[in-house]
């Protein structure tokens, strides 16, 4: 006999399917990031910045070229273009730059980096927060700060030493998170091996951090080895990968691989991945926990999804069609 599927199954897969929406993005060759607001999205590749509409799907503007003009951006393979797409004009981080655009691609201004390397800006009350890169007495550290709309550094936050500091000594492999994320005028900052989320205030005073007893992923050994093929053949990576070596990997996985803010909540991410989906938590931005989710992120390559955005309660990630090998945006209702 002809088995039929339940209709209440049918039902729900026929839901599954309609709700779900697919962008063909032909432009695309290799994009980095993705970013959304109520009208448009955005997408950086290397130094061109995309512009799509929301309502069409259909490609506004193309605009960004390597160099230092009003239109031009410096970038580096492990760091760049990071995009603002929260306020009423469009926010670009570059290398030694911030520069600022229209929604619709028009240049307004720049401000330049007064010293050393700033990267992944992000607004914080009146000013801003992000990553620094200095080096002192031969050694190279890390660094979270506080800075105001001029580039000038108000306070520093956090400082590590940084992965990697010199040929022979080695890289060592995500023995600790080093991310951040602000959410109007709160900074969030994860640092450490376990899942503690220091908090601070515009002005730096720390606030009650978020903390859960956390269960940390185990590295093994498949793991280990698809992070070194990472490093050995990635376009970003390779030409250096000699360099790295020995590569130090730590017993487990950080408690915390990403955060990032949506719908005024803070969504933090974790190694933890079963069945294609990737764990998170959810908080609202005074540190109550709202749910813990999964999202079925796809990913490029052992460490990096592909890239991917949550806004007005839909899941985006463009993602690579193995068979036309063209690119394509999937829109997806949260559960």
């Amino acid at each position: 006999m002809k088995k039929v599927m339940p209709w209440s199954l049918a039902l729900l897969l026929g839901a599954m399917f309609l709700s779900a929406a697919v962008v063909p993005l032909p432009e695309l060759l290799k994009p980095v990031n993705l970013y959304v607001d109520d009208t448009q999205f955005y997408i950086t590749e290397g130094t061109s910045i995309f512009i799509y509409s929301q309502k069409n799907h259909r490609l506004i503007k193309k605009f960004g070229k390597e160099g230092e003009g009003p239109e031009e951006f410096k970038i580096l393979p492990q760091l760049p273009l990071i995009l603002n797409v929260t306020t009423d004009h469009l926010v670009v981080n570059s290398l030694g730059k911030i520069s600022h655009f229209t929604k619709s691609g028009e240049f307004i201004r720049e401000e330049k980096v007064k010293g050393g390397f700033v990267f992944a800006l992000l607004p914080l009350g009146d000013h801003l927060a992000g990553q620094g890169l200095t080096q002192e007495n031969n050694v190279r550290f890390r660094s979270i700060n506080i800075y105001d709309q001029q580039l000038n550094k108000i306070k520093e936050i956090s400082k590590v030493e940084d992965n990697f500091q010199a040929p022979g000594q080695g890289i060592r492999v995500l023995h600790e998170a080093f991310v951040h994320q602000t959410i109007d005028d709160r900074l969030y900052t994860a640092t450490e091996r376990d899942f503690v989320i220091r908090v601070f205030s515009e002005s730096g005073r720390e606030q009650k951090p978020i903390t859960l007893s956390y269960d940390l992923v185990p590295m093994t050994q498949k793991h280990r080895d698809d992070i070194v093929e990472f490093f050995e053949t990635d376009p970003s990576t390779k030409a250096f990968a000699e360099l790295l070596k020995p590569y130090r990997f730590p017993e487990a996985f950080p408690a915390v691989a990403f955060m990032f803010a949506a719908d005024d909540q803070l969504y933090v991410m974790t190694w933890r991945r079963e069945h294609d989906r990737n764990e998170f938590f959810v908080f609202e931005k005074n540190g109550t926990l709202v749910r813990r989710s999964t999202l079925p992120l796809k990913y490029r390559n052992a460490i990096l999804p592909f890239p991917f955005a949550i806004h007005a309660g839909k899941f985006y990630q463009i993602i690579e069609n193995e068979g036309t090998e063209e690119w394509e945006l999937h829109v997806t209702p949260l559960d």
